[in-house]
């Protein structure tokens, strides 16, 4: 799902696809239920997690950098 949408977006973009629509599924719903107040953010992963995650790629990019061979573009 993209990160753009909001979780009531994601939502109808699942009932739609079971129900066989097919299509710019995700557009429609972010046009429908667009992120506001009444339709928050679709945050598929903990904060914690998130952050974990992007320190470990942060210390992934730097072994990379520190790698013969291997030119890491920023």
């Amino acid at each position: 799902m993209h990160e753009g949408l909001s979780e009531r977006a994601v939502q109808a973009c699942c009932t739609w696809h079971a129900a066989g629509y097919g299509g710019r599924l995700g557009a429609v719903a972010r046009e429908d239920f667009a992120v506001s107040d009444s339709y928050p953010k679709f945050l598929p992963w903990p904060e914690e997690l998130v952050r974990e995650s992007q320190a470990a790629y942060g210390q992934d990019i730097q072994a990379l950098g520190r790698a013969g061979k291997i030119s890491v573009l920023e």
